[in-house]
Parts: structure tokens; sequence; C-alpha cells
């Protein structure tokens, strides 16, 4: 059975027995853009409605038409509620600006369309509250198409000051034509300010989903509008009632179809997240296992190397001080891939002897014929961590025999107050001013000539800061580079005290 089939039954649980194919990554189902087939519907039957009211004028609409009239009017109103509050859930849900418009023009219209059918409004004012929704509504469509897929300067309070400032002209505006008699002629400027915004969202918003309900809520408020204009008597109350209704309904509809999409894509994206995570956490256990193989291998060479040093001891193949600093530096590497804490590399901070620290790293990397001397100020206490110090001295005489070929390395420590400072010395090339800092980052080699990975003096300074020490370059009297690593001294009559509070030396 393939690895593959094994993971997709383990996590799907109860579905042991399932061997198909994982429909978890399958994307998720698009609306589609379905605008223009719809509208097109609603603009036939707006045209048959207007041809019908043209030909045939009924009387004046009676109290069962005024009746069917209010009940489209809440209907309506209690839509557009629907589809408001669900574009503004939506543009919180995906953070889209669009949404935010929509949804406040949609809730503004129903508002106040549910203001001007409620009883004891009528006349003038039912028909400006009703002009102040078109208003809202329309303008908020515009700038919702105006504006980019993202916009965080959007804000509740902002919205609140468009909304007072709409309603204060919409009001003025629509109380001059309604008291002038040209309420007609503010329809009309509705009905083609809408079919414009339908237009241009047909053609600007294709790419947004809320284009598929977004063009035929326009189309149909138009034509609602526009019956109210041409159509005189029952047909034209009864028209303008309905059209507004479909709108509103197919508004309701888009939006709710519009963020269930939005949330069958946050679960998709959060079950494909989760999946990557599970088998991002599978690489990491078999590099883990990996690690930890190679790291006993490491340590059963270690072991074998340090028995056959010692068995070197009895010969005179190697001589004595050079088998103790092997012996003492396969402890250190030993130590250093051992799973238990290595002897100098707790987390709290010990005084040792420098010299004793560093002598067998250095008579080490001498027997290799590396061009390196020292001269090591004896019993002389620092604070820190003695393996660590051996590591960073040793990353330093490397770096030194890497970039400054041929050349003598020397290494010392001098005192200064109350520090100590191992310096390592080369004749080679330097460091440019403008790198000193640059070459203890991780990545930077300095000589693209030369093989590395760019990590040894950034391991350096790491090291030397978890122990309240400091690495640092500076150029060598005469060329060359010197690199200093600053220790804090120990009083030998106070050996075993706690580090002070002071940090370590900073140059200048």
């Amino acid at each position: 059975m393939a690895p593959g089939n094994e993971t997709s039954r383990s996590r799907t649980g109860a579905c042991r027995g399932y061997r198909g194919p994982d429909r978890r990554r399958a994307p998720t189902p698009s609306l589609g853009f379905r605008a223009f087939r719809p509208a097109l519907l609603l603009l036939l039957l707006g045209a048959a409605w207007l041809a019908v009211g043209l030909v045939y004028d009924p009387d004046a609409a009676g109290a069962t038409v005024r009746l069917a009239e209010a009940r489209f009017q809440v209907g309506a109103a209690a839509l557009a509620l629907v589809a408001g509050g669900t574009c503004v859930m939506r543009s919180h849900l995906e953070g889209s600006a669009a949404c935010w418009w929509y949804g406040w023009g949609l809730l503004g219209f129903g508002a106040l369309e549910m203001a001007s059918s409620a009883p004891g409004v009528s006349g003038i004012a039912a028909t400006v509250t009703t002009f102040c929704g078109v208003a809202i509504a329309t303008t908020f469509t515009a700038i919702g198409l105006g504006s980019p897929p993202v916009n965080t300067r959007i804000s509740l309070a902002k919205t609140i000051t468009i909304t007072v400032v709409l309603l204060t002209v919409a009001s003025a505006v629509g109380v001059a034509f309604v008291t002038s008699g040209a309420d007609r002629a503010s329809a009309l400027l509705a009905t083609v300010g809408t079919f414009g915004l339908a237009a241009t969202a047909l053609v600007r918003d294709r790419e947004r989903p809320e284009a598929k309900w977004l063009v035929p809520f326009l189309v149909a408020l138009g034509i609602a509008a526009l019956v109210s204009v041409v159509v005189a008597g029952t047909l034209g109350v009864i028209g303008a009632g309905a059209f507004t209704f479909v709108a509103l309904a197919v508004a309701a509809f888009g939006a709710i179809s519009s963020i269930t999409v939005t949330a069958s894509e946050h679960r998709a994206e959060a079950l494909h997240a989760d999946i990557e995570r599970e088998e991002a956490d599978g690489r990491l256990h078999s590099i883990e296992d990996e690690y930890r193989g190679r790291m006993h291998e490491l340590r059963s060479s270690v072991t074998a190397l340090a028995g056959g040093v010692r068995g070197l001891e009895q010969t005179d193949a190697v001589s004595a001080p050079l088998a103790w600093a092997l012996e003492t530096e396969l402890e250190r590497l030993r130590a250093l891939v051992s799973e238990r804490k290595p002897p100098g590399s707790s987390t709290s901070l010990s005084s040792f002897v420098v010299s004793t620290a560093l002598s067998p790293t250095l008579e080490v990397c001498s027997a290799a014929g590396w061009p390196v001397s020292w001269e090591l100020t004896h019993r002389e206490l620092a604070y820190g961590r003695p393996a660590e110090v051996a590591q960073i001295v040793q990353g330093l005489v490397a770096n030194a025999r890497k970039h400054a070929r041929g050349s003598p390395i020397e290494v010392r420590t001098t005192l200064d107050g109350e520090h100590l400072l191992v310096t390592v010395e080369d004749r080679g090339p330097g460091v440019p001013r403008n790198q000193r800092e640059l070459v203890f980052e991780p990545g930077v080699t300095g000589d693209r000539s030369a093989a590395g990975t760019g990590l040894g003096l950034a391991i350096a300074r790491r090291l030397a800061r978890d122990m309240l020490a400091e690495l640092w370059v500076e150029p060598r009297a005469g060329g060359g580079a010197s690199f200093v690593l600053s220790l804090r001294r120990v009083d030998p009559e106070r050996r075993d005290a706690r580090l002070a509070s002071s940090g370590p030396r900073i140059p200048q």
C-alpha cells in the first residue's frame, strides 16, 4: 500500500477503508460570472411591463394596491437589511473595502425604506425618505466600485460622517424636487444613475465575487425607478414595488452566497495549512531522527579516537603535550555532541583559567601545520564558559588561516582594567571599516574566493554575547586584522565570586 494512502487514512479517522484521491485539496467551487444573463432577463421583464403600462391606462391605485405596495416595501427593506449586514460581515472576514461600502449602502436603503413605510408617514415625507434611501444606496455603490480591494483608512466614524452628509444633501434636494412637482424628474435621474452604475460594475468589477449579484441588483433597481416614472396607475405602483423587491432579493441572495463561498475558501485554506503543518512536522521528525543517528555515530567515533590517542601516549610517535592536547580537544568535542550539558557549558557562568582552556586548542592547531603562535598570560582567571571560549578562539584562528593565507597568526591575552582580552591577529588584507560589523552577520563570507558558509564569525559573536562577553574586529598595527574577545576578569582572591553586574568591555 502506498505511503500516501496510509497518511490519508490516518488523517480521515473513521474513513479507514477509503482508497481514493485526497479530495481535501480540491479547489473551492466558484459561482462563476453570471451577472449578464439575469440582468438581461430583468431588462426584458421591465420592457414588457413598460409596454403594457404604456398601452393600458388603468385607474388610480386603490386600497388593495396600496397594501400590496406597502408589503413590497417592507419586504424589500428587510431584504436590504439582510444583504447589507451580510456584506459588512464579509468585509470583516476578508477585508474587502468594496463590500464595506455596498453593505452600508444597503443598510441605509433598508432603514429608510422601513421608515418610509411606517404608519403615519406619507406624502412628501415618504417620497423624500425613499429618495434619500436610493441616494445613499447608489452613492455608496459608486464609492465601492471605485475603491481599491483593500483600504486600511476605512473607519466607522468616516462612514457615519458620509452618511450624515448624504442624508442632509439628499433631503434638501428631495424636498426641492417634490415641492416643485419635479419628483418624476428626480426618479428619472435616479434611473439613469442606477443603470450607469450597473454598466460600470459589468465592465470593471468582473473579477469581484459581488459583481455576480451587484449588476442584476442595480438593473432591477433602475427598472423600478423607470417604471415609477413612465407607468401610471396600478401597474406603475405594483411594478415599482415588485422590481424593488426583486432587486433586494437578488442582493440578499447574492450577498449570502458570496459570504458562503468566502467561508468555504477560509475553511479550505485552514485545512490546507493544517495539512502542510502536518507534513512539515513529519519532515522535522525525519530530520531529527537522522540528526540523532549521526550524533550517535559521531560520539562513537570520538570515543574511538580518544582511545587511540591514549594508546599513542605510551609510544614515541607523538609527544606527551600533543597527546594531552589531542585528548583534551577530543573530550571537548565529545561534550559538544553529547546529549547532556557539557562541562563548562551550563547556563551559569563560572571562573576558569584562560590559558588552560586555550592551550589544548592552540597545540592541536599548531600540530596540524597551521602558522599559529601564542602567548598566554598564566594563572589569569575570567568569567565565562571555557569550552565555548576555546570554540570561539579556534574559529577565529581558522578564519584567519582561510582569509589571510600564509600569514602568521598570533594569539595572546592581555589585561585591560577589569577585562581580559584574547586577541587573534593576522597580517592579511584586513577588514574594511564599513564591513567590521557586517562580517559578523550570518551568510557573509567577506572573501568570495574563500570557501565557507559565512556562519563562523556569527556563531562566535553569539557565543560570546551569551556569556556576557564581546567580540569585535579592529585593524592591526602594521596591516592585517585583529579580532578581540573581551572577557570579564576575576580577582584571584575571589575566584568563586559570581559575575558582577557590569557588562563586558565594548570597543570605543
